[in-house]
């Protein structure tokens, strides 16, 4: 298997491809002199098709548009995502598409500040409206279409559908916030600290019981919070939780000053 290709990578190969069907296309309504050896009709039949195959596969979207938003090439995956049916969108414009004047002027001063401005290209996060009327949320990577003499003439955007993940995300942020509130409201002292010895997780009843502040020792290292003495007097145990093993220990840890004596049950 190849690595995973970027974005931009696809991007660029889009463009690359396009331009090569460009150039299949017009040289298969010519009759130009042919060198011995070099491909003849039938054989750039035959590589359009496969360029066109290979863009029928991406499983991203891929758009290109004129500067004034009007659809010029779509690919399956483009029409997929929005709920249409292949090569319904060519044509179209994105203004057409817009649920409100207010939408529709906003984008088209997007639209206008690009091909004026012409920002460095870096990916963005939208919501767009399909067929059916629903809203998915996209990631946008793209970048600037240009003829043969650099002037910019549309652009090129390859869409990924974030939808899906945009929920597991907001589940993943509720059913945190679920566990932490159990966690806070037992009478154990519970920590997260992971394989770099930072701590990414103390629950209320440890906070209170060290003297912190909510949230005072996340992302801190565990010699920078404990001290010298308390972290190498636990690392033993540390290090061998990270090997797989659980470690329970009974210890007094002075705890930059502080003597504290636990029981400590430590698990991976």
């Amino acid at each position: 298997m190849g690595s995973k290709k970027t974005k931009a990578e696809l991007i660029a190969e889009n463009e690359a491809l396009r331009s090569r069907v460009a150039e299949l296309e017009r040289n298969g309504n010519q009759e130009p002199f042919m060198q011995p050896g070099s491909p003849g009709k039938a054989e750039q039949g035959e590589g359009m098709e496969r360029l066109q195959n290979i863009l029928a596969a991406i499983p991203h979207g891929i758009v290109e548009i004129d500067t004034a938003g009007k659809v010029l090439y779509g690919n399956p995956a483009y029409h997929k995502i929005l709920g249409y049916g292949d090569g319904e969108l060519i044509g179209t414009s994105l203004l057409d598409r817009t649920e409100s004047e207010e939408e529709r002027k906003s984008l088209s001063d997007f639209l206008a500040m690009m091909a004026r401005d012409q920002p460095p290209p870096k990916p963005y996060f939208t919501t767009r409206r399909t067929k059916n009327g629903s809203r998915i949320d996209l990631q946008v990577d793209w970048n600037y279409q240009r003829d043969r003499e650099g002037n910019l003439v549309g652009f090129t955007s390859v869409l990924t559908d974030i939808t899906e993940r945009k929920q597991v995300e907001e589940a993943l942020r509720k059913s945190e916030g679920r566990v932490r509130a159990i966690a806070d409201s037992v009478p154990v002292l519970i920590t997260y600290v992971d394989k770099d010895h930072r701590f990414q997780f103390n629950n209320k009843t440890y906070e209170e019981w060290r003297g912190l502040a909510p949230g005072e020792f996340t992302g801190k290292h565990l010699r920078e919070a404990l001290g010298d003495e308390a972290y190498d007097k636990i690392l033993p145990y540390v290090q061998g939780v990270l090997a797989g093993e659980e470690q329970v220990f009974e210890t007094e840890v002075p705890y930059k000053g502080a003597g504290k004596r636990f029981v400590c049950a430590v698990r991976a």
